[in-house]
């Protein structure tokens, strides 16, 4: 696993201590400790909002995909998004998506929308499962 987060990377160790099946590393979304084509899933959840440049690690998940694979994005809804992005630009470090921009990106790094879907677990989230280099027809 990877996270931006040193204090999560060392949590994770700590719970994960002395099963060589899980390696983590500290590391930015927009460039990815790992190598090419190296994975056949990749999960992001709940955290997409945080990336500081979102087109950038969404082309770093489809470098690290082997093809075929998937990654599966889930992230926080925001409803009316057109009027609260102005007002979100005032947080720290939060960037969120709109319900149309997330697919864009996915598609512009070679990444199939498989399915998207809305639900709400404790916050309203949009859950996406993209598949690489592979034509959506195909599936």
């Amino acid at each position: 696993g990877v996270d931006a987060s040193e204090e999560m990377v060392s949590e994770a160790r700590r719970k994960h201590e002395g099963d060589a099946r899980f390696v983590f590393k500290q590391g930015d979304a927009s460039a990815l400790p790992v190598e090419s084509d190296s994975f056949d899933a990749v999960f992001s959840t709940m955290s997409f909002h945080h990336w500081r440049d979102q087109a950038a690690g969404i082309c770093e998940v489809a470098r690290v995909l082997r093809p075929g694979g998937f990654l599966v994005l889930a992230d926080i809804d925001v409803p009316f998004m057109f009027f609260l992005r102005p007002l979100l630009r005032w947080t720290d470090h939060a960037n969120f998506q709109g319900p149309k921009d997330i697919p864009r990106l996915l598609e512009q790094a070679d990444l199939a929308v498989v399915t998207r879907r809305r639900f709400w677990a404790l916050l309203r989230t949009q859950l996406f499962l993209a598949r690489k280099g592979v034509p959506i027809a195909r599936l």
